[in-house]
Parts: C-alpha cells; structure tokens; sequence
C-alpha cells in the first residue's frame, strides 16, 4: 500500500489542477507528521522530486509554488526540521543533503 500511494502522490503533485496538487501535498504532510519513522526514503524521494523540483523550476505555475511552500510551512516544527537535519544531511548514507537543499530552494525563492 505504501509504495502505492506514494506513487500515486508523486504524480499527483505534478497535476496541473491546483486541486489535485492541493490535497495531493495535505495528504503527504499527513503522513510526515504522523509515519515520519517509517517513511525515511519516501520522504527523500518526495521532497527531492516534487518539493524542490516545483520550487526550482521555471514552468512551475506560481500557484503550485506556493502551495509546495505551504506544505513546507506546515512540516516546519523544530522537531521535523532537526529530524531532517539529522536524518539525510547527517546520515553518509543519504542521497541527498535534504535540509541544505530545502534552505537553498527557499532562499532562491526568496
């Protein structure tokens, strides 16, 4: 069910209908807030390929950047951010330096 709905969120979130998008990142801030511990590489995955791809681009309409910061403003409790921190940019292992990453794409956004 897990790989399902991820693949399923990931497409979503690349909608062109605001709606879609909308509910799409609800449901994923929904399942950080309360499966955090259990969703270590879909997180990953999510945020390197919808958040910061969607803050990044040019072709993002400015609707979904904002709901994408939206998203972001809702995961950033201490807790979550530090969690972050210490789980991709900390951890050898990790693809990506999420965190750092994140901060970058806001302060371009900016």
């Amino acid at each position: 069910v897990r790989h399902y709905l991820c693949v399923s969120l990931l497409k979503n979130c690349m909608s062109t209908n605001t709606s879609v998008v909308y509910l799409s990142l609800r449901i994923f801030v929904s399942l950080v807030s309360n499966f955090r511990g259990h969703l270590k590489n879909e997180i990953e995955v999510f945020v390197a390929n919808v958040f910061l791809k969607v803050l990044d681009s040019q072709n993002s309409s400015p609707e979904q950047k904002c709901l994408v910061l939206e998203a972001l403003e809702s995961l950033s409790t201490p807790e979550t951010l530090s969690q972050l921190f210490l789980s991709y940019d900390c951890d050898i292992n990790a693809a990506n330096d999420l965190f750092k990453n994140i901060v970058t794409s806001l302060a371009r956004v900016a």
